[in-house]
């Protein structure tokens, strides 16, 4: 099951690709410029998905998933505030203070995205010839109770070390972030400074856009998937060095495959330091979505943990078996770990409250665990309270199986303990840091959270309240095994249009009595 589902996505996502790049997009109104990559955790991402379930953003933005790069999310925020001006939304103050932020923060897309829509140039963009955007945030930066996850010793589920604790960071942190872009075709941005006490530089991709089709390579954080507490296959959180391709924008494809409706995907290809004594593996994710109705979207994720010092080489043999049937076939011994979502989002039509109701199923590493040990995300949202337009809500549970231990925790046959893999030791992390869901498998969490985004009265709020409960397959079990409840909160105050106070904290306590916290107190300027 997991591989018929592989091969008919990845295949898919291959010829949406190829048809894409000749098809004439009915996205004509899309920026087709390159602009630089937005982080997954910027503003600008959460304001222009907003207004997609609201119904102000354009069709051809479509459900505004996956990478945003700067001039596709200013588009949408562009003909939202044009849409909720012209309709009178009780969104309208608060989409217009977003297009006026974005003006500011990034001048050179903004004015383009103008000109570009043939609008007339607006006050809000006059003068702003700047070829770059630049941004710096300085920070003091505490955290207790870190942890890096089990280990296996000797390529078994059995035989492992414990957690490590890590000891308490106290720090001062500053990032300089500067993007450009270089006429029409290629952007690019850099940031770097001290982080986790170190000097570096820790984000940075070039970007080349023809029509609908970018690439980039780099260092950046992937996030993939539709959950809020975090995505099962990729999260955001990892920083992978190396290159990918995909949609600039959503496509039309031509013929039958235009009941796809609009078609969305990406991937990338990176090699990782290592996994314990595997030195130097690939890893290889790729998402395609498609949205057959403007309430609804599908979508798949599949990433590979493969290659590496002492295991089969990176072939092109081996890497194409390993999507079609498995790499064991072509490479005579272990190859790979693969994980593998499929996503479904949904907005009904309830009356006056924009309503999303999304889920993820996903599978690690064997053929039966779809049905047997699978991970599911799912939740709902109201992504605009009435009254308080500025507000969104929403509810989450997550819920990874454990497997059978009739056989002493081996997995009877099957070998399926959630992001622990018996070649690669350290398990679906990167530098010893979870890839996947924090939750960090078997187990289950409920989520709720709600942000409150008010750009005219410069005020964003984010709060998440949880309860978790790990299992004795968890990665970073026995240290956190059994129930835990916590919560994050972070709150961006604009004193300027440059000036911005920033706050953050999060605390999860257990029942056995230990706690993990961080604190972020700092300032962002925006030149």
């Amino acid at each position: 099951m997991q591989n018929f589902s592989a091969r008919w996505w990845v295949t898919g996502f291959v010829v949406a690709a190829l048809l894409g790049a000749q098809a004439q997009a009915q996205t004509q109104s899309a920026p087709r410029f390159a602009s630089p990559i937005l982080p997954a955790d910027h503003w600008a991402v959460d304001a222009a998905r907003r207004a997609v379930v609201v119904g102000l953003a354009p069709a051809g933005f479509a459900w505004g998933e996956g990478t945003l790069t700067q001039g596709v999310a200013g588009w949408a925020l562009y003909e939202a505030s044009e849409r909720a001006r012209q309709t009178a939304s009780p969104l309208a103050n608060i989409t217009a203070g977003e297009w006026r932020r974005f003006v500011r923060e990034f001048p050179a897309v903004a004015a383009r995205l103008v000109s570009e829509l043939d609008r007339g140039k607006r006050s809000s963009t006059a003068g702003t010839t700047m070829p770059f955007s630049a941004s710096m945030d300085g920070r003091f930066v505490t955290e207790t109770g870190r942890l890096l996850p089990v280990r296996s010793l000797d390529r078994t589920r059995e035989n492992v070390s414990p957690p490590v604790p890590l000891s308490d960071l106290d720090d001062g942190e500053l990032e300089l972030r500067v993007g450009t872009i270089a006429g029409q075709y290629v952007a690019g941005e850099v940031a770097g400074g001290r982080n986790d006490e170190r000097w570096q530089i820790h984000d940075w991709h070039v970007m080349a856009q023809a029509k609908s089709i970018e690439a980039w390579v780099g260092e950046r954080a992937p996030e993939l998937g539709p959950g809020v507490g975090g995505g099962l296959v990729i999260d955001g959180r990892a920083v992978f060095g190396g290159g990918g391709f995909g949609f600039a924008n959503p496509v039309r494809a031509p013929w039958i495959f235009r009941h796809l409706g609009y078609i969305d995907g990406e991937a990338f290809l990176s090699r990782i330091d290592s996994s314990a004594a595997t030195r130097h593996p690939w890893v290889f994710a790729s998402h395609l979505s498609f949205s057959p109705h403007r309430r609804l979207l599908l979508g798949a994720t599949q990433a590979f943990m493969f290659g590496g010092d002492g295991v089969a080489p990176f072939t092109f043999r081996n890497f194409k078996e390993m999507f079609l049937t498995h790499g064991i076939k072509t490479a005579g011994t272990e190859f790979e770990n693969g994980i593998a979502s499929v996503e479904a989002r949904w907005r009904p039509p309830v009356p006056v409250v924009p309503v999303v109701l999304y889920a993820e199923w996903a599978s690690d590493d064997n053929h039966g665990a779809w049905f047997k040990f699978p991970a599911i995300v799912a939740g709902a949202s109201v992504p605009s309270i009435p009254g308080i337009p500025g507000l969104a809500i929403g509810l989450e549970h997550a819920s990874f199986a454990k497997p059978c231990s009739s056989c002493n925790g081996c997995a009877c046959n099957f070998y399926a303990t959630w992001y622990r893999h018996y070649v690669f030791m350290d398990g679906w992390t990167l530098d010893r840091r979870p890839i996947g869901h924090p939750l960090g498998g078997d187990g289950t969490e409920w989520l709720a959270y709600g942000r409150y985004d008010d750009a005219p009265r410069r005020i964003r709020l984010d709060a998440r309240v949880f309860a978790r409960d790990r299992g004795r397959y968890n990665i970073f079990a026995p240290t956190l095994e059994g129930r835990s409840v916590g919560g994050a909160l972070a709150a961006d105050y604009r004193l300027t249009d440059a000036v911005e106070l920033r706050l953050a904290g999060d605390l999860e306590h257990g029942r056995a009595d230990w706690s993990s916290s961080s604190f972020r107190a700092g300032v962002r300027w925006v030149p």
